[in-house]
């Protein structure tokens, strides 16, 4: 079985939720392939365990890594 792929979920306009400020972000795990994806409140970029991994340096990596290395892998500042 592959690793899943890791995202970074960054919200981009007003949710009905108090947690769904613009700004705010979210890491995780998904099986949903790399690439830059539209979410229903905002951008969801996902990148390879393999990718997570070069562009972090680590195996086991901690939210601030994760968000660090996905902005990193597709040049976002």
């Amino acid at each position: 079985m592959r690793e899943s792929n890791y995202f970074l979920y960054i919200v981009s306009r007003q949710g009905e939720g108090e947690h769904l400020t613009p700004g705010n972000s979210g890491v995780g795990r998904t099986s949903i392939g790399p690439g830059i994806h539209d979410a229903p409140y905002g951008v969801m970029y996902i990148i390879t365990a393999e990718d997570m991994f070069r562009h972090s340096g680590q195996r086991r990596a901690g939210a601030d890594t994760i968000k660090r290395a996905i902005l990193s892998f597709y040049g976002v500042k």
